[in-house]
């Protein structure tokens, strides 16, 4: 192989571990702020199974790279290169035990702090006001 073959392939294998850090990266921040376990599945495609009019557009090679992230952020399967079947045991303790710790009410949950009013009285969407005197009635009693 040249050396410029070899530098196109370094250059598509350093792309494609940006590409899938930094989903991985997402997809982990994700299970952490959700507290929930996430299946992250990644797509496969190579050149070679891309049709040759198309070739051109297919500049990223995709390799799998799937996993399984628990409540916490932590993967606890995978990544998976290629075709695989991936597995991990999870439960609905480690969900729980999550959820416990993230606050997702914040200071919403405290009524000393914030307090939500709803006004369900009917309005009107339009009204007309021909003067400045009218238009501004029309406000006051909006």
């Amino acid at each position: 192989m040249s050396r410029h073959g070899r530098d196109a392939k370094l250059q598509a294998r350093r792309r494609r571990r940006a590409r899938s850090g930094r989903q991985l990266l997402l997809s982990r921040a994700f299970a952490s702020q959700a507290a929930c376990y996430v299946i992250a599945v990644g797509g496969m495609r190579s050149h070679a199974d891309t049709p040759e009019r198309y070739r051109a557009l297919s500049t990223i090679e995709y390799t799998g790279d799937s996993c399984i992230i628990d409540p916490r952020g932590e993967i606890i399967a995978g990544p998976g290169e290629g075709e695989t079947i991936l597995i991990a045991e999870g439960s609905r303790e480690a969900v729980l035990a999550a959820k416990s710790l993230s606050d997702i009410g914040g200071h919403y949950s405290r009524p000393d702090l914030l307090r939500l009013v709803v006004d369900r009285r009917p309005v009107q969407r339009m009204m007309e006001a021909k003067t400045e005197a009218e238009f501004r009635v029309a406000l006051k009693n909006a």
